[in-house]
């Protein structure tokens, strides 16, 4: 994965058998500029992707100042536990300079059940 809002999580850290989602907890202020180029949310284990989606950023957040939970995806945990999850926000195609995006982090909760 391309550096820019990235992270992992090894799954020994969490409950075997579980489904989770991965989400970006994100904010946008009156000034935000640049974020109408698609950005590309990944969801990696062991480097096979499990779900890539490209989106508009500014058509996700429409209420300036607030916080939104953005999905990245979903997986569930096996027995083995010896993986590695990998997330990332991406908008590397574009040379418009960015600004009035906050990330405040990343949020990896199991679902609920049926």
């Amino acid at each position: 994965m391309d550096p820019q809002n990235e992270g992992k999580i090894e799954t020994s850290l969490l409950s075997p058998g579980v489904d989770y989602e991965v989400l970006f907890i994100l904010s946008m202020n009156e000034s935000t500029r640049g974020w109408h180029n698609l950005v590309t949310l990944k969801l990696e284990c062991q480097d096979k992707i499990l779900k890539e989606q490209t989106l508009n950023l500014e058509k996700q957040i429409k209420l300036k100042g607030e916080w939104v939970e953005l999905p990245v995806g979903k997986f569930r945990t096996s027995d083995s536990m010896g993986e590695v999850i990998k997330f990332a926000m991406l908008e590397c195609k574009s040379n418009a300079w960015k600004g009035g995006l906050f990330v405040q982090g990343v949020t990896i909760r199991p679902l609920k059940g049926p």
